[in-house]
């Protein structure tokens, strides 16, 4: 299936405006991620902890966030930090993305979120949130755990086919004696 990083932005908890958005892969906008604050569960989120969860076809509200992972961590100054993506990619990954999200972002603008406006900060922010979700787009880039799951999966195969060869000369062997 389809695997990566959709969509990142920066919102204010407090109000849900959207200071900054960057859309990878999708027509993934604003309004979906207003609607997402709004949901009494998110009501009560702690800084530093992460968030993850999948929507659904049924809980989605507009249609370019059906089936979609949805990654949130927040601060100690209200500001939400989110990446939408792919429902099969990595947990941990995510989790990075939102780390370095995070401390580029308010080291680039921090100060600057409580005054934004709704995307305020998308245009100065634009470069650094397109390179994040480059970056992050494959998982086996990002960290060492996916390449390392890759390559034990390879060498699984090439095992499988090695015994399958084995199998099919003793067959051979014996027909011959």
């Amino acid at each position: 299936g389809e695997r990566g990083v959709y969509f990142v932005c920066v919102a204010r908890l407090n109000d849900k405006v959207v200071v900054a958005s960057y859309a990878r892969k999708s027509k993934v906008d604003s309004s979906g991620v207003h609607d997402m604050l709004e949901q009494p569960s998110l009501k009560g989120m702690l800084p530093g902890r992460n968030y993850s969860f999948s929507t659904s076809d049924a809980g989605a509200t507009t249609a370019s966030l059906k089936g979609v992972a949805w990654h949130l961590r927040c601060d100690e100054d209200q500001r939400v930090f989110i990446a939408i993506t792919a429902v099969g990619y990595p947990q941990r990954c995510a989790v990075q993305l939102l780390s370095d999200l995070q401390k580029a972002f308010v080291a680039r603008c921090g100060g600057q979120v409580a005054s934004s406006s709704e995307n305020g900060l998308s245009h100065v922010t634009s470069g650094l949130l397109s390179e994040l979700c480059d970056r992050f787009d494959d998982p086996s880039g990002v960290d060492t755990i996916s390449r390392t799951v890759e390559k034990v999966e390879s060498v699984k195969l090439i095992m499988q086919d090695n015994i399958e060869t084995v199998l099919a000369n003793t067959v051979q062997l014996e027909h011959i004696a």
